[in-house]
Formats: C-alpha cells, structure tokens, sequence
C-alpha cells in the first residue's frame, strides 16, 4: 500500500462514536478493494485487520439492527463474530509486540466485549432467546453532549441549567426553521 516502513503507518484518536463506525465501514470497504487485494493477501497484518474490522462491523450492525431479544441464532453468530474480532486483535498485538512497535494497545473495553461475547455464547446454547446487551447500554449521542457542553461554557454560572436550555432551545428553533 505503498508505506515506506511501518512508522509511515497512519494513527488517530478521536471519541465519536460515528466517526469511529464511518472510519471502519470505510476501512473495511478499503481492505476489500480490487486496488489493495493482493496487498492484503501477501500481509498477515492487512488479513488481521481486514478480519476483525469485518468481523466487528458485522457483530455491531446484527446488534443495532437486532430487537430486544435475539433468538439464539443471532446470538450465536454475533458472539462468533465478537470474539473473531477479539482473536484477531489479539494476533495483532502480538505481531507488534514481537516487532517491538508501539501499536494496538489493548484497552479495557476488550476485557469487557469479551464477557458480552461469550455469555452471549452460553446463553445461545442454553436458551431460545436472549436479551440485547444494547438493551442495558447507555448509547448518549456524544455530539449532542458537546453542542450543550458549548452552550454551557457561554452563559453564567450562577443559572447554567436554565441559560444553557434557553439557548439550546433557541438554538434549536432557529435550525428548525431554517435561520441558521
């Protein structure tokens, strides 16, 4: 793919959760294009990568688009895919940590998706049905935290509830109306 070595790699962060889905639906897309195809069948890391960003992106859309309940057939194809993504990444990590590279740090998240996965495994296997674990999740819309957060930091402080909804709701009028 035309990286001269490995530190030409690209690296990012961000806390957004849309930008994190557009980026892998992108990058899966990417990993799967005609252009790169033999890039990533002759390099162990693109196959790596390629696997757990499709096998995730696959887990995450069965969840979002799943009901309340999932039959165990679901449940047992998105605990699969689940914990493809979490072999792979640990693949991942290895092959960095041997080639002494800064990459791939395993966060506590995965220690959590773990435990999602495989009791949504057993459940599979001893029940028809099971309950979304989107179902006890908090899914606030981050953008939407930082729009208030903005508000909050232009009023005073001794109303800022009730400042930072006026202007939110002024705000927001506008928009509706198409003033903005």
């Amino acid at each position: 793919m035309n990286f001269q070595s490995s530190l030409d790699w690209p690296e990012g962060g961000w806390q957004k959760a849309a930008t994190t889905t557009a980026l892998m639906e992108w990058l899966e897309e990417f990993l799967k294009g005609a252009d790169v195809h033999e890039a990533v069948i002759a390099n162990e890391r693109f196959r790596l990568i390629l696997l757990a960003t499709s096998s995730m992106n696959r887990a995450l859309r069965l969840l979002y688009y799943g009901g309340a309940w999932l039959h165990r057939l679901e449940a047992t194809e998105i605990s699969s895919l689940g914990l493809t993504f979490l072999r792979a990444y640990v693949k991942l990590a290895r092959i960095c940590l041997a080639a002494k590279e800064s990459r791939f740090p395993v966060h506590s998240k995965h220690h959590m998706l773990f435990h999602t996965f495989h009791l949504m495994k057993c459940w599979a296997a001893k029940a028809e049905w099971q309950e979304n674990p989107l179902v006890d999740s908090c899914q606030q819309d981050e953008a939407f935290v930082g729009v208030l957060s903005r508000y909050s930091r232009r009023v005073s402080p001794k109303a800022t509830i009730e400042r930072t909804l006026d202007v939110y709701f002024t705000s927001l009028k506008k928009h509706l109306r198409g003033e903005e």
